[in-house]
C-alpha cells in the first residue's frame, strides 16, 4: 500500500541517522528526511483511525476495502487489491492490521517508490478527509453492506450465469429479489434498468445497488444474505439441469457435402474419411 493505495514490494525504512546514512542519505538530507517521515507517520495514524470504523484498534478486510474504494480503485479490483495489501502488511498473520503494521507498510512502500514523502503526506491527508466525510454521512456502513451483498451473489453471476463479467440475467435477478421479499415495484426496476443500458443488459453493480437500496430497515442483513446464497445454489442447479436437457446440435458432416457446397461455402477439402 502507498499513498495512492497501491500494493507493492516494501523495503526497510531508515528511522535513525545511522540507518539513513547507511541508506545513502547525506548529513544535510537526514534531518529533513526524518522530520518528513515523522509527519508522514502521523498522517498514517490519522488514516488508520479514520478507517477503523468499529474503533477496535485494528483494520479487518472490510475496512481495508474501504481504503481502496475511497481511493478510486474500480470495484472489480477492490477485493484483489485489499487481499494483496492484507497479505503483505499482516506480518503476524492474524487476519487484521494493527496500527504498527499499517504505518510500517505505508512508510516502506512510500520510501520504495522514491517519491516525495511530503507530497505523499499531502495526498494521504486528502484520503483521510474523504474517509472522515464518508463516516460522517454514514457511507462506510453502506459501503460495507454493499460489499457483503456483492459477495453473496458475485461468484454465481461472474462465474456461472452472467451474460458477461459484469452483467446479470434479468430472470435470475428477479428470482433473487422475489426470494428476499422485495415488492413488485422493486422487481420491476430490473427491466427499467435494462432498458436504459446499452444492449439491454443489467450490470452486476446496478443489481447489487438495487439489492441494498431497496432493503427495508426491518429486514436483517444476515438473513437476507443467507437467503440470497441459498437461492443462488437453487438457480445454479436449475440452470445446470436446463443445460443438460438441451438437445445436442447436429454437426455438419462435411463428408456428405458435394464438391459444389464445399467450393461455395469455402470449406477446405482437407479432412480424412
Amino acid at each position: 500500500m502507498g499513498a495512492g493505495a497501491s500494493a507493492g514490494a516494501s523495503t526497510s525504512v531508515p528511522t535513525s541517522k545511522e540507518e539513513a546514512l547507511a541508506a545513502g542519505f547525506t548529513e544535510d538530507q537526514i534531518d529533513a528526511f526524518l522530520a518528513d517521515l515523522e509527519e508522514y507517520k502521523k498522517v498514517c495514524t490519522d488514516y488508520f483511525n479514520a478507517l477503523d470504523h468499529d474503533h477496535n484498534g485494528e483494520l479487518d478486510m472490510d475496512e481495508v476495502k474501504i481504503l481502496f474504494t475511497v481511493s478510486g480503485c474500480p470495484p472489480p479490483m477492490v477485493d484483489m487489491m485489499a487481499s494483496q495489501a492484507m497479505q503483505m502488511a499482516d506480518t503476524n498473520h492474524d487476519g487484521v492490521l494493527s496500527l504498527e503494521e499499517f504505518v510500517t507498510q505505508f512508510s516502506n512502500t512510500t520510501i520504495a517508490s522514491g517519491g516525495s514523502i511530503s507530497d505523499a503526506s499531502a495526498q494521504m491527508r486528502g484520503e483521510v478527509e474523504k474517509v472522515l466525510t464518508l463516516n460522517a454521512q454514514g457511507g462506510a456502513d453502506a459501503m460495507i453492506s454493499l460489499d457483503h451483498y456483492r459477495h453473496a451473489v458475485g461468484d454465481y453471476f461472474h462465474n456461472d450465469h452472467g451474460t458477461g463479467f459484469h452483467n446479470v440475467l434479468a430472470e435470475d435477478a428477479k428470482a433473487l429479489l422475489n426470494a428476499i421479499g422485495r415488492p413488485d415495484e422493486v422487481v420491476a426496476k430490473v427491466d427499467e434498468a435494462r432498458e436504459t443500458k446499452e444492449g439491454g443488459m443489467l450490470s452486476f453493480e446496478d443489481f447489487v445497488q438495487l439489492l441494498t437500496s431497496s432493503r427495508p430497515d426491518d429486514h436483517p442483513e444476515e438473513e437476507e444474505l443467507a437467503q440470497l446464497k441459498a437461492t443462488c445454489v437453487e438457480l445454479k442447479a436449475m440452470h445446470k439441469k436446463e443445460d443438460a436437457e438441451k438437445p445436442v446440435e447436429e454437426e455438419i458432416d462435411v463428408r456428405k457435402m458435394s464438391e459444389e457446397q464445399v467450393e461455395e461455402e469455402g470449406t477446405p477439402v482437407m479432412f480424412s474419411i
